[in-house]
């Protein structure tokens, strides 16, 4: 049986921005490796934030006050989340963690756990799953304007705790810096090609080896700018994108 990758991507952009085109090569180099993939994108759906009443745990255990109310398509997405080995989670950096869409994603997941508490294999509380099988995969995918990889240290923490407590293990952080200069294909030169090689072999070794090695998630996130240079370029950009009243586009339309 081929492995089968589950996909969500949480950006407000849907299919036309950054984390999209990050996540749409990430999988095209996982199905080039055999495995089968599904992307879910939350922008546009239904997906009624929790309100906290616990109806999933004592009134209907493993039902949310919410599923089917109201056109709320958050059960079939649980459905799937619950029984998914891999899991891609898809995020662009919004105020130092992950979109509001994603995070009210993951709080509506709450019916998948029991109100029980156990400890974890390193001795930390957390809930039972109620779907029992082997410990979940998890990728994160993710984009942010700013050209350190630092930016990404609060998102990640979030994550690596998420992940244990959805009885899962981070094995791969596809992180890509100064995401908006990707769409400028003239600014980046060769390195434009080499980032997208580097997320299609991302995408191959989850599949081949279960995990995405330092190694590549350096060349995803290579440098190809000082600091310096991103500072004088990103406020030229916004001089630019104010005067225009609009944002400006890159030379080709892959990536916005």
């Amino acid at each position: 049986m081929s492995m089968h990758l589950l996909a969500i991507n949480g950006s407000p952009r849907g299919e036309r921005g950054i984390t999209e085109f990050l996540l749409r090569h990430f999988l095209e180099g996982a199905e080039a490796a055999g495995a089968t993939t599904e992307t879910i994108r939350l922008a546009g759906l239904n997906i009624h934030h929790c309100t906290g009443e616990f109806h999933c745990w004592v009134k209907k255990p493993g039902t949310c006050l919410w599923d089917n109310k109201s056109g709320d398509q958050m059960a079939e997405i649980r459905q799937k989340i619950a029984y998914a080995q891999n899991l891609v989670l898809a995020t662009p950096v919004f105020v130092d963690g992950m979109t509001g869409l994603m995070k009210n994603m993951l709080d509506r997941c709450i019916p998948i756990y029991q109100p029980y508490v156990e400890l974890d294999p390193t001795g930390q509380v957390r809930h039972p799953f109620r779907v029992e099988g082997p410990e979940k995969k998890m990728v994160l995918v993710s984009t942010c304007a700013f050209p350190e990889l630092a930016t990404f240290n609060p998102l990640v923490n979030h994550l690596e705790r998420i992940a244990r407590n959805m009885h899962a293990r981070l094995v791969g952080k596809v992180l890509r810096p100064n995401g908006p200069v990707l769409p400028f294909r003239k600014i980046l030169g060769a390195t434009y090609g080499q980032i997208v090689a580097a997320l299609e072999k991302a995408g191959k070794e989850f599949v081949e080896t279960g995990q995405v090695s330092e190694e590549t998630q350096a060349e995803i996130a290579v440098d190809f700018m000082t600091t310096e240079v991103y500072v004088l370029a990103t406020n030229s950009y916004w001089n630019k994108a104010i005067k225009q009243g609009d944002l400006l586009t890159g030379a080709s339309e892959e990536g916005r």
